[in-house]
């Protein structure tokens, strides 16, 4: 449903707080989560997988405010000590990025 509405926000006005809140939820999601082998991990999966699709709508709309927190958290974990969770960190934080589009136009000389 998020989504659904989502798409939607170009034609109604929607409180930037609330936006920013539904970026912050999605980015937690992409959160890598070492040695997590529970019961729920393929849920756990399921649900950063529709966050993705959930940045992917929103991007469409609101690029400068997806964008500007991607690079913050990628500069934060790159300022990190790199060892193999750093490394997976970032391949989940790439990985929650899988729905993001970007409108290319044609270059004219």
């Amino acid at each position: 449903v998020l989504i659904e509405v989502l798409k939607q926000i170009q034609l109604h006005p929607v409180i930037d707080g609330l936006v920013h809140d539904v970026i912050n939820l999605a980015f937690k999601h992409f959160k890598y989560k070492e040695g997590y082998l529970g019961p729920n991990t393929g849920n756990m999966h399921i649900v950063a997988d529709l966050y993705a699709e959930v940045i992917g709508v929103l991007a469409q709309a609101k690029f400068p405010a997806v964008k500007k927190k991607f690079m913050a958290e990628l500069k934060e974990l790159r300022h990190k000590e790199q060892n193999p969770y750093m490394v997976q960190s970032i391949i989940s934080l790439i990985m929650g990025m899988k729905f993001f589009r970007i409108k290319m136009y044609p270059v004219e000389d």
